[in-house]
């Protein structure tokens, strides 16, 4: 596990339910600079940022970190607000920037109050994620901006304060995800 999970995570969670059937691998489609364009929201992945599953269930918030396989409660400063609805599942980057605490960074929605979204359409999935930002503890949990693909070009990239690996298309299932890699 990383230096910035082992901040954000606490002990680990034993038991899930079947929550963990929302956090399936993302299907990851590599794509090139010049090919045809299959998704219609973009946002990017900074370099050595891990993505992660950000929950909210039975008033606890939870972190699955595929690349552990294992489910933790999180650090009350990473933790979703008591208002947020329950039986919530999110995508989201894990990453650090320079001289700053860690950060997740939301990106896509997969549930919601128990009802699946995964086929809903990706702006669709944002514009929701946009009124559950609400419930995000601000600076640490922040809603990851996504817009035109064009939008996410070199001036755009070289404002962030972490260097950028690829841009990253939401799929049209919830959690899938379309990488174009920076060259």
């Amino acid at each position: 596990m990383s230096a910035s999970l082992k901040i954000i995570c606490q002990s680990p969670c034993l038991w899930m339910g079947d929550h963990l059937d929302y956090c399936k691998p993302p299907a990851l489609v590599e794509i090139k600079a010049n090919d045809p364009c299959p998704s219609t929201l973009w946002t990017w992945a900074p370099e050595r940022a891990e993505w992660v599953y950000l929950f909210k269930i039975m008033g606890f918030t939870l972190l699955y970190v595929p690349s552990s396989d294992t489910v933790y409660f999180v650090n009350p400063a990473y933790a979703l607000r008591n208002s947020c609805p329950a039986n919530t599942v999110m995508v989201a980057q894990c990453v650090r920037d320079e001289g700053y605490a860690p950060r997740l960074l939301v990106v896509d929605l997969l549930c919601e109050r128990s009802v699946r979204v995964q086929d809903t359409d990706p702006a669709a999935r944002y514009r929701r994620l946009q009124d559950l930002q609400q419930h995000f503890v601000e600076p640490n949990c922040v809603l990851q901006w996504c817009g035109e693909r064009d939008a996410l070009g070199p001036s755009f990239m070289d404002s962030l304060p972490h260097r950028v690996a690829a841009r990253v298309g939401l799929g049209e299932v919830g959690g899938n995800m379309v990488i174009e890699k920076m060259i």
